[in-house]
């Protein structure tokens, strides 16, 4: 009774009781829905899709940029993307413009950060560059509509890394401009050949479609589809047949060249490539980039010093590698999307460490090692498989899968690996996420804890008179 009358009479103190209930009430999450789990043509899809980009990308690293600017194409950024590109095609973040801008801006972002540290003698601060650098990067791509997550991982590449800041602004041209081209032009190829895909959505975030585009768009059969449908074969028939035309009154008649019958199997699927319009998401007030800024800087600072005050020297182990940058961006910039809630992160990003040391274990028994993109292919590609089909789908487990496979002082950590950084690190990430997103008044952390929170059974009320105390 005494502490209810003290609280009666502090306005000031009441209202700071009902703040703190309110900020630790939404760490139990908004009980959102879960997404459904794909069907097996779909993830067949996303398979053949990852493995052929990151392939591609890898034979190009190898036998022509390496040979002529000697740097590097292939980085662990490229894991995450997959995983947009191929599996959740229909994110705005997963957009050429998006992929490209956003992947620029953090090589740009990644690459003044260092340059502004080295200058000011603290080069050597790799965890603050690395905190800097990804928390900067989600404030211009947020201000640019360009909101990406592998955007973030390649500016913790850049700051991580020490032998690229030699390369300063080349690195902005590969691997993040000339990688993020050719990973969306296979993506462009690829998915389109799926009857139910349609990649990209937009290429520029204003063009908004008008409702009789999206209905023609929607009504048009892919070409697999024809195929599988015979028409394709009907036409090939009537191709064979050459036609006679009667002219005028002679009676004689002339050869007509037949129409090819692919062309409607090239005109639709190449009409998809134009995509079905869409508008990027409103751009968060500056208040909200600033809680996204402070949220993306004080995780990765904390996941920075773990990894170089108490786990490195003492334990042999890393947390704080490139899939961490990817991560930041989608739990303190998207914070609502299903990929960045707490069941897909913790087991996505441990699926895509499982898979990868799977893959590589498998490939040493039977030889095969030294095919280093064929593994890292085959990595992410079982790594977007898995994740679809346990409904775990999270973009930041496709670069943890890519940096295992291509980095050998990583393959020495061998089960470890799983353990940190990938489930380690996705654990502290994920609770920097709760502590600081709730701090925001417009947002709640996580949306869901489990795979469908919506399914709950309803908890046992709280008796009012218990909580009186915070409305009087």
């Amino acid at each position: 009774a005494s502490c209810r009358k003290s609280v009666r009479g502090f306005p000031a103190q009441r209202a700071m009781v009902a703040s703190v209930a309110a900020y630790f009430a939404k760490f139990a999450g908004s009980k959102a829905a879960g997404t459904p789990k794909p069907p097996l043509t779909h993830t067949c899809w996303s398979f053949l899709g990852a493995f052929a980009g990151i392939f591609v990308l890898g034979q190009i690293h190898a036998h022509i940029v390496i040979p002529t600017i000697h740097g590097p194409l292939l980085v662990a950024a490229f894991g995450a993307m997959a995983v947009l590109l191929f599996s959740a095609i229909k994110a705005p973040v997963a957009q050429p413009y998006n992929t490209i801008c956003g992947n620029i801006v953090g090589a740009l972002v990644g690459v003044y950060v260092v340059s502004i540290m080295e200058a000011i003698g603290y080069g050597d601060c790799f965890w603050f560059s690395g905190a800097l650098s990804v928390s900067l990067t989600i404030v211009a791509q947020e201000h640019l509509d360009a909101v990406h997550p592998p955007g973030g991982a390649t500016a913790l590449i850049f700051a991580l890394t020490k032998p690229l800041h030699k390369e300063h602004f080349l690195f902005v041209l590969c691997p993040a401009a000339t990688g993020a081209i050719i990973m969306v032009a296979i993506a462009v190829i690829v998915n389109n050949l799926a009857a139910e895909r349609t990649y990209p959505q937009w290429w520029w975030p204003k063009a908004t479609p008008s409702p009789a585009d999206v209905a023609t768009q929607a009504a048009m059969p892919s070409p697999m589809s024809i195929v599988m449908e015979g028409e394709c074969m009907q036409r090939e028939v009537s191709r064979s047949t050459v036609e006679t035309v009667e002219t005028g009154d002679t009676g004689e008649t002339t050869e007509q060249e037949p129409c090819d019958a692919l062309n409607p199997v090239y005109e639709c699927y190449l009409d998809k490539f134009a995509g079905v319009g869409g508008q990027a998401p409103p751009k968060p007030s500056l208040s909200e980039s600033f809680f996204s800024f402070m949220g993306s800087f004080t995780g990765m600072a904390v996941l920075g010093l773990v990894d170089t005050y108490v786990l490195g020297p003492q334990y042999d182990m890393k947390v704080e590698v490139a899939a961490f940058g990817a991560m930041s961006v989608l739990i303190f910039s998207t914070s609502k999307a299903p990929l960045a809630q707490p069941t897909n992160a913790i087991l996505g990003n441990t699926i895509g460490g499982a898979v990868a040391v799977i893959v590589v274990a498998c490939m040493q028994y039977l030889g095969l090692l030294e095919h280093t993109y064929t593994c890292a292919a085959l990595s992410v590609a079982l790594t977007i498989a898995v994740q679809e089909q346990t409904n775990t789908v999270h973009p930041p487990g496709g670069a943890t899968a890519l940096l295992y496979t291509i980095t050998p002082p990583m393959q020495a950590l061998h089960q470890k690996f799983i353990f940190a950084p990938a489930f380690l690190g996705t654990v502290i990430m994920v609770g920097m996420g709760v502590v600081m997103n709730n701090l925001s008044p417009a947002r709640t952390y996580p949306q869901r804890w489990l795979f469908d929170d919506s399914k709950k059974e309803a908890e046992p009320q709280v008796d009012p008179r218990r909580l009186r105390i915070l409305s009087l």
